[in-house]
């Protein structure tokens, strides 16, 4: 079954018919995108190192960032949300700390920002307030980085 299965003559494409809520139980999350690479071949665009590897099982998520001042009891970032897709590829999220882990498993993560940040003056570190210092990362044991937020992004 293709996308033209689901659309009848004169109604909206399927996209708009997702975007509005007309399939229950279904939703679409096109985090990255996609970019064209040197061979003519497209790959998912991200800020993270290297190419982005999709996780081929779940597991849980360790969230760290490579600045001190990212800690639970820190200036900067002091937990993150995380939404991603679980190993029945359900979607959830979690509050995670700075330092920890998921209590969930995840077999996608689709987004991670800051959730609650130590800063109280404007501006801290060359950042504005509720943002991270550091980049903050999301590992996953076996695909390496899944997520990350560049330092002011959070």
């Amino acid at each position: 079954m293709g996308l033209e299965d689901f659309k009848q003559p004169g109604d909206n494409d399927y996209f708009e018919q997702l975007a509005l809520g007309e399939f229950p139980e279904r939703s679409f999350v096109y985090k990255f995108g996609r970019v064209l690479t040197v061979a003519g071949k497209r790959k998912p665009a991200w800020d993270g190192p290297g190419t982005y590897t999709f996780p081929e099982t779940a597991d849980k998520i360790t969230i760290t960032s490579d600045d001190e001042a990212d800690v639970a009891d820190g200036n900067g970032a002091r937990e993150v949300r995380i939404y991603g897709l679980n190993e029945n590829w359900e979607q959830i999220t979690e509050v995670v700390p700075i330092g920890g882990t998921t209590q969930n498993y995840y077999i996608r993560v689709h987004r991670l920002w800051v959730e609650k940040s130590g800063l109280t003056q404007f501006p801290y570190n060359g950042t504005e307030v509720g943002n991270n210092v550091g980049t903050i990362t999301a590992t996953h044991p076996t695909a390496g980085a899944v997520a990350i937020i560049l330092p002011g992004n959070g």
